[in-house]
């Protein structure tokens, strides 16, 4: 969920107002929390209300979307492991 508000934020900062943003997630929670637009967890609650209040000001709409893990590019990253730098760069 903070990835999303995250995204958001980063989303707004770079003046992408009124748009359509798809959020492709591996987290089944996330996605029914960001779809039901309500969640039984409290924590997850302020943040989802943190993220429709920046979707309301800004006039953004956010579709999420589940996605396999094993097809979810930042899944890793997200954990901490890093591609090669020869990945990442791969001219010299």
């Amino acid at each position: 969920m903070v990835a999303v508000e995250l995204a958001l934020r980063t989303f707004i900062s770079a003046h992408m107002n009124d748009s359509h943003i798809r959020v492709l997630s591996d987290n089944q929670g996330v996605v029914a929390t960001l779809r039901k637009q309500c969640s039984r967890g409290r924590e997850q609650n302020l943040i989802l209300r943190t993220i429709i209040g920046l979707m309301q000001t800004e006039n953004i709409w956010v579709d999420c979307v589940w996605i396999p893990t094993d097809e979810n590019i930042a899944d890793a990253p997200s954990r901490g492991r890093l591609p090669s730098k020869k990945r990442i760069f791969p001219y010299p």
